[in-house]
C-alpha cells in the first residue's frame, strides 16, 4: 500500500515557493489551426496515442476554455482505459509542474476516472505513471506514484463534496522537485473546499505525460470529460509541506492544524511517509516549520 500524507487541503491554493517565476516551456489548449475540431490528436505538435491506442478522444467544441478542448467520450462504446501521451520537455531537470484545466460532464458516473499522469519514460502508457492523479465521477480523488494508486483505493486522498466538481471547470497540478518531493492537486470544487492535495516522493524524474481514462470497477462505469489549457513550467520551487492550510504563509494556524492532525491520526500528518504517527513525525514537522519555506 502506498503511504503519503492523507487529506484533504483547506480553503486556498498549494503555496509554491517562487511560483512568480515559473517560465512555461510548453503549454496548448488544443486550438486551432494545429489541433482540427472533430479529429484526433496522434501525430500532431508531439501527441501519440497512448493506452488503448487512444480511442474515444477527439478534439471537441462541446465544452472549452476558448474554442476546443479534448474530449474522452466514454458514454457507450469505449468503457475502459484511454490515453494520449507526449515526451515531456527536456531542460526541466531542476523541477517543474504540470497543469491541465478538466471538465467532467455531468452524466458521468461514479467508476468513470480521468486524469493527468507523468510517466517513467517518454513513451510510457498509462503503466508508467510514476506521478498522477485522477477524478472519478462520485467525487474521490486518487493519486500516486503508480498506475494502481490512480485507479484503487490504495490511491484514495479524499472526496471532493456531491455537486461541486461535475459541470464545471477545475485545474489538475503536478509537481515534481529533483530532491523527489512531490505534490498532486486538484483544485475549483465549487464549495468552502476547493483543494484536494497530497505530498509525494519519487526519486525519479519523469519523462512522459499521459492526459487519459480509467475505471474503478468494471460496471457504472460510462463518462465524458475534457481537457484544455495544459501547460509545463519549470521554475515552479519546492511544495511548502508545513504550509497545512495552504495560505501561502508558514504561521501558528499550520501548527495548531498539525496539532489536530497528529492528535486525530489523520495521515495528513504523517510527515515521514512511513504509514505510522508517532513522535517522528512529530519532531520532522517542527523542525520543517522551524526552517519555514
Amino acid at each position: 500500500m502506498r503511504k503519503s500524507n492523507f487529506g484533504i487541503a483547506l480553503a486556498g491554493s498549494i503555496a509554491v515557493a517562487g511560483a512568480a517565476s515559473a517560465t512555461p516551456v510548453f503549454e496548448t489548449g488544443f486550438e486551432p489551426p494545429v489541433y482540427f475540431a472533430g479529429s484526433p490528436i496522434d501525430g500532431i505538435d508531439g501527441w501519440s496515442n497512448g493506452s488503448g491506442v487512444g480511442a474515444s478522444h477527439i478534439v471537441s467544441t462541446t465544452q472549452a476554455i476558448d474554442t476546443q478542448s479534448l474530449q474522452f467520450d466514454n458514454s457507450s462504446t469505449f468503457n475502459s482505459f484511454y490515453s494520449v501521451r507526449r515526451a515531456l520537455p527536456t531542460g526541466i531537470e531542476d523541477g517543474f509542474a504540470v497543469s491541465v484545466r478538466f471538465y467532467m460532464d455531468g452524466m458521468t458516473e461514479e467508476n468513470r476516472l480521468y486524469g493527468l499522469y507523468l510517466t517513467s519514460t517518454a513513451t510510457s502508457t498509462l503503466g508508467g505513471n510514476t506521478l498522477g492523479l485522477t477524478i472519478g465521477g462520485d467525487g474521490a480523488v486518487r493519486a500516486g506514484t503508480t498506475w494502481g494508486n490512480t485507479y484503487s483505493n490504495s490511491g484514495l486522498i479524499g472526496f471532493a463534496d456531491f455537486g461541486t466538481f461535475k459541470d464545471r471547470w477545475l485545474t489538475i497540478t503536478l509537481i515534481w522537485q529533483p530532491d523527489g518531493n512531490a505534490v498532486a492537486s486538484i483544485s475549483g470544487f465549487d464549495g468552502p473546499n476547493d483543494t484536494i492535495s497530497v505530498n509525494l516522493f519519487q526519486e525519479n524524474q519523469p519523462l512522459g505525460l499521459n492526459l487519459g481514462t480509467d475505471w474503478f470497477t468494471s460496471t457504472i462505469r460510462a463518462g465524458i470529460g475534457y481537457f484544455d489549457d495544459l501547460e509545463i513550467t519549470t521554475g515552479a520551487g519546492p511544495a511548502c509541506p508545513p504550509d497545512l492550510n495552504g495560505d501561502g504563509v508558514v504561521d501558528a494556524d499550520d501548527f495548531f492544524l498539525f496539532l489536530n492532525l497528529f492528535a486525530a491520526g489523520d495521515l495528513r500528518a504523517d510527515f515521514n511517509n512511513d504509514g505510522v504517527i508517532d513522535a517522528d513525525d512529530f519532531f520532522l514537522f517542527l523542525n520543517l516549520f522551524a526552517a519555514g519555506c
